[in-house]
């Protein structure tokens, strides 16, 4: 009985690294008379399942693993090696950095709400996401400061890689499986993307990344895809992470004892990491319930302590308002597009590799676990929410991907068929997880090849990142981070919920410079406005010189210039309501003589500090 009880040592270390950002959180963000309680009783609800000998071996089969997770982190801008820059990344740091600047719990600065937003309150809204993979770097950037973040948020990331790694081989290791074929089971995982290359190829023709092609007209097309392994990691880790490893943790947990009495804690706490993981996992949760019955779930921690976290983050979740897109997938587009466009969708995905399963192992037709999974993908697509109407199609699919490519795998890599037919139903699963893996890694390593060429190997410099204000500000989506109106009772229960001061620590203070852009100083960094915004305003490139008290603070590469060179472009630049345009660049925090910034070519202006 024992031995049903105790958890494997890689899924207990899941388990931690899933529900430590929720104790960060809570003892972070709220009262000392309710985070303590609350940290205390996740802590209590978890000891069971963390009993048990945490001797292991590091396998070389396991150093693989970790070493190909940790080339697949640095492939992206998570590794901070590379400044593999895109849109979600400028919100990721944003958001680190503001975890690390500012008091708990965070409150975004308002003082250019009048360019920003139409609210009038001079209250400072609270910073509402879903935090799970930014607590513990932001609490690392909070002690340390913000330029441990350069190696935290790697190293962060590359453990959590590494977990989704170990899990997804760890039953195929029992087999004494060798370094090659592990190392080739993490790779089809890591960019598992459907058969994409046949999709391009119908849709587009051939292609290389940068090159121009033309997308094939035709009116039954629809603009909704399930996205590669590598897309989802390199845009939203936040997703990715915790979709693939809840997605493991119940396939491999669902008939472990232990693991069923602590599911629920689990499956809340992937909430906070990301509500379109939780919306994908419960597909694969009801099926566990449906294999195991009600039984095994009927712990005091699945009653005590799931549904009250579950409560609370939801209460956190939806203070505010979301200006998100949403709605049937029949309500967005024509009959005529979804009958013609659905199939071709279903096949190209994941259809072709779930039925060639179906054929090959005829235990699997009687697996419920699989068939929820299929049924996930099937359903997932039927309701759009986002801004671009796609984030629950393309986060909660994760969590049924990942089980059916560890199901595909684990075909391959265990075999076992003794006629020709299933052999040769075995080499089509494998040649199905090649064509979904070659398109996806093809067009990672050209476009790291080509962001290498272009930019060099350079450190990104979080103590350097702009503000997130630049969250309020960016694509019109102010409500969607933010939240004026908190909720009771969430908000009796935060830090300072009575103290009314800090509504206006981050006001404008002064302005510095007039010219083309007006120069405020705010607190510890410049706001550039300009009213009336032009599309050739919006593309300016400015510098700013800044010139320390004592020339030794000066960063070595600048001193021979006497000066600090900072150049900004487009990036930091939002468009804000009204058409207005607002950049806000930190200063340093040395003592600080004079600065003089501008436009080259068009204006500049100089401010002394007293």
């Amino acid at each position: 009985m024992r031995a049903e009880l105790e958890i494997p040592v890689l899924h207990r270390l899941a388990i931690i690294y899933l529900t430590l950002p929720v104790a960060v959180w809570l003892v972070g963000w709220f009262e000392w008379w309710f985070g303590i309680p609350a940290v205390a009783a996740l802590a209590a609800g978890l000891w069971k399942a963390m009993l048990g000998s945490w001797r292991g071996r590091l396998s070389p089969v396991a150093l693989a693993a970790a070493m190909i997770a940790l080339g697949y982190v640095m492939l992206t801008a998570a590794g901070g090696a590379l400044d593999l820059d895109n849109w979600d990344w400028h919100k990721h740091r944003a958001i680190l950095t503001d975890l690390g600047r500012f008091s708990w719990p965070v409150h975004l600065p308002d003082y250019l709400a009048e360019y920003t937003s139409a609210v009038e309150s001079p209250a400072r809204p609270l910073l509402r996401y879903y935090l799970g993979y930014y607590m513990v770097p932001g609490l690392a950037a909070k002690l340390l400061g913000l330029g441990s973040l350069s190696w935290t948020v790697p190293l962060w990331t590359w453990f959590g890689v590494s977990l989704i790694a170990l899990l997804f081989i760890q039953n195929l290791t029992a087999k004494r499986m060798g370094i090659v074929v592990a190392g080739a089971a993490v790779v089809t995982l890591f960019f598992f993307g459907g058969l994409d290359l046949l999709w391009t190829r119908a849709l587009y023709g051939w292609y290389w990344p940068g090159q121009e092609y033309e997308k094939v007209s035709q009116d039954w097309f629809l603009p909704i895809n399930y996205r590669s392994f590598i897309h989802s990691f390199s845009y939203a880790p936040q997703h990715f992470i915790p979709a693939a490893l809840c997605g493991l943790l119940l396939a491999q947990g669902r008939r472990q004892v232990g693991f069923l009495a602590v599911s629920g804690v689990i499956l809340a706490a992937s909430f906070f990491w990301s509500p379109f993981a939780a919306i994908g996992l419960m597909p694969l949760a009801t099926a566990v319930l449906v294999e195991n019955g009600v039984r095994p779930f009927l712990r005091w921690q699945n009653l005590l302590l799931a549904a009250p976290l579950a409560g609370l983050l939801l209460s956190y979740m939806s203070s505010g308002e979301s200006t998100a897109r949403r709605g049937w997938i029949w309500e967005l587009y024509e009959w005529g597009q979804i009958v013609r466009w659905m199939p071709l969708f279903y096949l190209m995905e994941f259809l072709t590799l779930a039925v060639l399963l179906w054929l090959l192992q005829p235990r699997i037709r009687r697996d419920v676990f699989f068939i929820a999974a299929v049924a996930a993908l099937l359903i997932v697509p039927t309701y759009h929410w986002g801004y671009d109407k796609s984030e629950i199609m393309r986060h909660a699919s994760i969590p049924a991907l990942t089980v059916l490519c560890w199901y595909g795998v684990k075909a391959v890599v265990e075999g076992g068929a003794r006629n020709g037919w299933r052999i040769a139903l075995t080499g089509l699963v494998a040649a199905t997880l090649f064509i979904s893996v070659v398109g996806p890694l093809r067009d990672r390593l050209m476009h790291t090849a080509n962001e290498i060429r272009d930019g060099g190997i350079q450190m990104f410099r979080y103590d350097q990142m702009l503000h997130s204000t630049l969250i309020n500000l960016g694509r019109s989506i102010h409500g969607n981070y933010s939240a004026y109106d908190v909720s009771f009772p969430l908000e009796s229960l935060l830090r300072g919920a009575d103290d009314e001061s800090q509504a206006y620590e981050y006001e404008r203070e002064e302005l510095v410079i007039q010219s083309i852009y007006d120069v405020y100083l705010t607190h510890d960094m410049l706001a550039y406005v300009r009213d009336a915004c032009s599309k050739e305003d919006a593309a300016a490139e400015f510098f700013l010189r800044v010139y320390p008290v004592n020339t030794d603070d000066i960063d070595p590469d600048d001193r021979q210039f006497g000066f600090e060179r900072l150049t900004f472009g487009f990036s930091p630049l939002w468009k804000g309501a009204g058409g207005s345009c607002v950049a806000l660049i930190p200063l340093p925090g040395y003592d600080i003589d004079r600065i003089v910034t501008g436009q080259n070519g068009k204006w500049e202006g100089e401010h002394n500090f007293e």
